[in-house]
Protein backbone atom coordinates (compact mmCIF):
# COMPACT_ATOMS: atom_id res chain seq x y z
CA UNK A 1 0.00 0.00 0.00
CA UNK A 2 1.01 4.04 -0.96
CA UNK A 3 -0.54 6.67 -1.03
CA UNK A 4 -0.45 8.36 -4.54
CA UNK A 5 -0.72 12.37 -3.39
CA UNK A 6 2.63 14.48 -2.49
CA UNK A 7 3.18 14.76 0.81
CA UNK A 8 1.74 17.75 2.72
CA UNK A 9 4.85 19.19 4.73
CA UNK A 10 2.74 21.70 6.26
CA UNK A 11 -0.11 19.10 7.43
CA UNK A 12 3.22 17.05 8.42
CA UNK A 13 4.10 19.09 10.94
CA UNK A 14 0.77 19.75 12.86
CA UNK A 15 0.36 16.37 13.18
CA UNK A 16 3.95 15.62 14.16
CA UNK A 17 2.99 18.15 17.30
CA UNK A 18 -0.30 16.62 17.87
CA UNK A 19 1.36 12.86 18.08
CA UNK A 20 4.08 14.21 20.14
CA UNK A 21 1.83 16.42 22.42
CA UNK A 22 -0.02 13.16 22.84
CA UNK A 23 3.21 10.81 22.84
CA UNK A 24 4.61 12.88 26.26
CA UNK A 25 1.49 14.38 27.64
CA UNK A 26 -1.51 11.56 27.55
CA UNK A 27 1.24 8.57 27.95
CA UNK A 28 3.65 10.22 29.70
CA UNK A 29 6.92 9.15 27.62
CA UNK A 30 9.22 12.11 27.92
CA UNK A 31 11.68 11.76 24.22
CA UNK A 32 14.84 12.10 23.87
CA UNK A 33 15.32 15.35 22.15
CA UNK A 34 18.97 15.12 21.34
CA UNK A 35 17.07 13.42 17.79
CA UNK A 36 17.23 16.47 15.16
CA UNK A 37 14.65 16.08 12.31
CA UNK A 38 16.80 17.33 9.68
CA UNK A 39 19.50 15.41 7.84
CA UNK A 40 23.09 15.74 9.12
CA UNK A 41 25.17 17.52 6.48
CA UNK A 42 28.86 17.50 6.88
CA UNK A 43 30.77 14.36 8.91
CA UNK A 44 31.40 16.62 11.51
CA UNK A 45 28.37 16.68 12.66
CA UNK A 46 27.20 13.21 12.12
CA UNK A 47 29.95 11.91 14.30
CA UNK A 48 29.36 14.33 17.15
CA UNK A 49 26.00 12.53 16.95
CA UNK A 50 26.54 9.03 16.82
CA UNK A 51 28.54 9.45 19.86
CA UNK A 52 25.78 11.12 21.61
CA UNK A 53 23.37 8.41 19.96
CA UNK A 54 25.54 5.74 21.35
CA UNK A 55 24.80 7.39 25.09
CA UNK A 56 21.65 6.89 24.74
CA UNK A 57 21.98 2.82 24.05
CA UNK A 58 21.23 0.27 26.51
CA UNK A 59 24.67 0.03 28.58
CA UNK A 60 25.19 -3.71 27.37
CA UNK A 61 24.89 -2.23 23.81
CA UNK A 62 26.55 0.59 23.73
CA UNK A 63 29.94 -1.94 24.23
CA UNK A 64 29.16 -3.80 21.31
CA UNK A 65 28.06 -1.19 18.59
CA UNK A 66 31.42 0.75 19.81
CA UNK A 67 33.12 -2.17 18.64
CA UNK A 68 31.42 -2.91 15.77
CA UNK A 69 31.90 0.94 14.48
CA UNK A 70 35.42 0.26 15.30
CA UNK A 71 35.84 -2.93 13.27
CA UNK A 72 33.65 -1.87 10.52
CA UNK A 73 35.74 1.70 10.11
CA UNK A 74 39.12 -0.64 10.29
CA UNK A 75 37.79 -2.30 7.51
CA UNK A 76 36.76 1.22 5.43
CA UNK A 77 40.21 2.20 6.02
CA UNK A 78 42.37 -0.33 4.40
CA UNK A 79 39.75 -1.59 1.70
CA UNK A 80 37.79 1.68 1.04
CA UNK A 81 38.97 4.90 2.40
CA UNK A 82 36.08 7.14 0.67
CA UNK A 83 33.82 5.59 3.36
CA UNK A 84 33.09 6.04 7.08
CA UNK A 85 30.45 3.93 8.73
CA UNK A 86 28.51 6.44 11.66
CA UNK A 87 24.94 5.87 13.94
CA UNK A 88 22.15 7.24 11.45
CA UNK A 89 19.91 6.71 13.97
CA UNK A 90 19.48 4.62 17.84
CA UNK A 91 17.14 5.36 20.53
CA UNK A 92 14.20 6.68 18.99
CA UNK A 93 11.20 8.20 20.94
CA UNK A 94 7.59 6.68 20.32
CA UNK A 95 6.55 9.96 18.39
CA UNK A 96 9.10 9.77 15.83
CA UNK A 97 8.00 5.85 15.33
CA UNK A 98 4.25 6.88 14.88
CA UNK A 99 5.32 9.38 12.30
CA UNK A 100 7.32 6.64 10.63
CA UNK A 101 4.22 4.71 10.95
CA UNK A 102 2.15 7.06 8.99
CA UNK A 103 4.65 6.82 5.95
CA UNK A 104 2.77 5.75 3.41
CA UNK A 105 -0.62 5.20 4.99
CA UNK A 106 -1.45 9.30 5.72
CA UNK A 107 -2.38 11.40 2.38
CA UNK A 108 0.29 14.02 3.92
CA UNK A 109 2.83 11.57 4.29
CA UNK A 110 2.93 10.40 1.14
CA UNK A 111 5.11 7.45 -0.45
CA UNK A 112 6.23 3.86 0.36
CA UNK A 113 5.59 2.29 3.49
CA UNK A 114 9.06 2.49 5.42
CA UNK A 115 7.86 0.62 8.51
CA UNK A 116 5.29 -2.04 9.36
CA UNK A 117 5.27 -1.65 13.40
CA UNK A 118 4.76 1.08 16.00
CA UNK A 119 6.84 -1.62 18.40
CA UNK A 120 10.44 -1.20 17.68
CA UNK A 121 13.56 -1.77 19.69
CA UNK A 122 14.69 1.76 18.83
CA UNK A 123 11.86 2.52 21.41
CA UNK A 124 13.86 0.79 24.08
CA UNK A 125 17.78 2.05 23.16
CA UNK A 126 18.21 -1.70 21.60
CA UNK A 127 18.64 -0.81 17.80
CA UNK A 128 20.63 1.27 15.16
CA UNK A 129 21.25 1.99 12.10
CA UNK A 130 24.80 2.13 10.66
CA UNK A 131 24.79 3.91 7.48
CA UNK A 132 28.20 5.43 5.33
CA UNK A 133 29.14 8.40 4.94
CA UNK A 134 31.09 9.08 1.58
CA UNK A 135 33.63 12.03 1.54
CA UNK A 136 33.76 11.85 -2.09
CA UNK A 137 30.05 12.70 -2.13
CA UNK A 138 29.62 14.41 0.82
CA UNK A 139 26.40 12.83 1.82
CA UNK A 140 25.42 9.86 3.57
CA UNK A 141 24.68 6.87 1.17
CA UNK A 142 22.24 3.30 1.32
CA UNK A 143 23.47 1.76 -1.72
CA UNK A 144 26.84 0.88 -1.40
CA UNK A 145 28.50 -2.27 -2.33
CA UNK A 146 27.23 -5.35 -1.12
CA UNK A 147 30.12 -6.53 1.16
CA UNK A 148 29.97 -3.33 3.09
CA UNK A 149 26.92 -4.75 4.63
CA UNK A 150 27.75 -8.11 4.47
CA UNK A 151 30.58 -7.28 6.34
CA UNK A 152 28.28 -5.47 9.23
CA UNK A 153 25.94 -8.22 9.46
CA UNK A 154 29.17 -10.54 10.57
CA UNK A 155 30.48 -8.38 12.87
CA UNK A 156 27.05 -7.95 14.58
CA UNK A 157 26.49 -12.13 14.71
CA UNK A 158 29.93 -12.45 16.12
CA UNK A 159 28.19 -10.12 19.13
CA UNK A 160 25.21 -12.33 19.07
CA UNK A 161 22.92 -9.20 18.10
CA UNK A 162 20.42 -9.56 15.40
CA UNK A 163 21.12 -8.25 11.25
CA UNK A 164 18.12 -7.07 9.49
CA UNK A 165 19.80 -7.96 6.50
CA UNK A 166 18.72 -11.11 7.36
CA UNK A 167 14.94 -11.16 7.90
CA UNK A 168 12.27 -11.22 4.99
CA UNK A 169 11.80 -7.64 4.96
CA UNK A 170 15.32 -6.60 4.27
CA UNK A 171 16.60 -3.84 6.51
CA UNK A 172 20.91 -3.88 5.91
CA UNK A 173 21.62 -0.78 8.06
CA UNK A 174 19.67 -2.38 11.09
CA UNK A 175 21.09 -4.13 14.22
CA UNK A 176 19.20 -4.74 17.45
CA UNK A 177 19.29 -6.84 20.47
CA UNK A 178 17.82 -10.03 21.34
CA UNK A 179 14.44 -10.41 22.12
CA UNK A 180 15.38 -12.03 25.54
CA UNK A 181 17.45 -9.19 26.92
CA UNK A 182 14.53 -6.88 27.15
CA UNK A 183 13.16 -6.75 30.12
CA UNK A 184 9.67 -8.45 29.93
CA UNK A 185 8.07 -5.58 32.49
CA UNK A 186 9.59 -3.08 29.93
CA UNK A 187 8.01 -5.08 26.63
CA UNK A 188 5.00 -4.75 28.58
CA UNK A 189 4.49 -1.54 29.34
CA UNK A 190 5.13 -0.36 26.44
CA UNK A 191 2.95 -1.97 24.46
CA UNK A 192 0.11 -1.16 26.03
CA UNK A 193 1.05 2.16 25.50
CA UNK A 194 1.37 1.59 21.98
CA UNK A 195 -1.98 0.19 21.74
CA UNK A 196 -3.56 3.36 23.36
CA UNK A 197 -1.66 5.21 20.66
CA UNK A 198 -2.89 2.81 17.78
CA UNK A 199 -6.43 3.95 19.16
CA UNK A 200 -5.72 7.33 18.60
CA UNK A 201 -3.95 6.92 15.42
CA UNK A 202 -7.30 5.58 14.22
CA UNK A 203 -9.39 8.16 16.20
CA UNK A 204 -7.68 11.33 14.45
CA UNK A 205 -6.24 10.21 11.35
CA UNK A 206 -8.13 6.97 10.54
CA UNK A 207 -5.01 5.10 10.44
CA UNK A 208 -5.86 1.00 11.28
CA UNK A 209 -3.00 -0.90 12.43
Amino acid sequence: MTTSKIPDVFLQKKIKEEIKKFVIEELHLDNLDYLKDGIYNTYSEYSNSTSKKIEQLLPFFQVKIKKILLEINKFLEKEYKEFVAGIYEGYRPLWQQAIYYLQGRHYAFAGKIITNTLMSYHLFGGAVDIVFYSFNKKNWVWEVHPVFYETLGSLAEKENLIWGGKWKWKDFPHIQVQRSLIPEKTFKELKEKIETLKNFLKKQYNINS
